[in-house]
């Protein structure tokens, strides 16, 4: 067997791969928000032959508990910073080990035909745009963050997993190259990502939202790639699987 790590992260591809519409054509297999997403995975590997002791769900942390792992990894280091307490989207446990999972559902408008106590609703507006791309690839980064500073504050956090789902292609096409927005050092392409992630402006977003520094270069890689010729869920979703070590 191997290490907690690579058992979850297993299973999150084969849960991802289970929802392709091109196998499972009579049932519903489209995540309608962040929130069903979440359901469907925590109850995927509470039902797991790995028989984890304990799948929990909005797992809660003190923010006091990690202030300082937050606070020594924003940028600038004298940069105001109020504890805010931590709810993990979904942690794992075995044998002693916590395994903390983070997840990110970002839309583009998707409409579908749905069928609903028993009648068929054409064209059902079911899924929203949530556009925004520099936040939610901020709010991507600062989960990576998170984990790290949980990885550092307690022991038996050795490693984590964070999770990003779209069908919102700007995600691993944008910034193009050549371009430097202000959320420049927050994309999301395939490749690797430097350690600072600062924005390159001052303006009231960035305000609200602190720069930081994660502790390693990451590479990412969204799958599942298009020229291989498949579609996730019969649309143009991909995902990005973080293993954080």
């Amino acid at each position: 067997m191997g290490n907690l790590l690579e058992l979850v992260s297993g299973e999150i591809r084969a849960f991802l791969n289970s929802r392709n519409i091109e196998y499972h054509k009579n049932e519903e297999k489209l995540f309608y928000n962040e929130c069903h997403l979440q359901m469907e995975l925590a109850t995927y590997l509470k039902q797991s032959n790995n028989c984890y002791d304990n799948v929990h769900l909005e797992y809660f942390v003190p923010g006091s508990a990690v202030m300082g792992q937050i606070r020594a990894s924003l940028y600038p280091l004298d940069v105001e910073y109020k504890p805010q307490n931590l709810y993990i989207d979904i942690v794992v446990e075995k044998d002693g080990e916590f395994l903390p999972i983070e997840l990110k559902y970002k839309t583009a408008p998707l409409d579908e035909n749905i069928s609903r106590f028993g009648e068929t609703i054409p064209n059902a507006d079911v899924l929203k745009n949530h556009g925004a791309r520099d936040l939610g690839a901020y709010d991507f980064w600062r989960d990576v963050n998170r984990i790290e500073c949980l990885m550092k504050r307690f022991g038996n956090v050795k490693n984590g997993i964070a999770l990003f789902l779209t069908n919102d292609q700007g995600y691993w096409t944008l910034p193009k190259d050549g371009t430097n927005p202000n959320y420049a050092n927050f994309s999301m392409k395939d490749g690797k990502h430097s350690q600072e992630k600062h924005w390159q402006g001052n303006t009231a977003m960035s305000a609200a939202r602190p720069s930081f520094n994660v502790n390693k270069v990451y590479e990412l890689e969204w799958l599942p790639q298009k020229e291989k010729g498949y579609k996730w869920s019969n649309k143009d979703f991909r995902y990005c699987l973080l293993k954080i070590e």
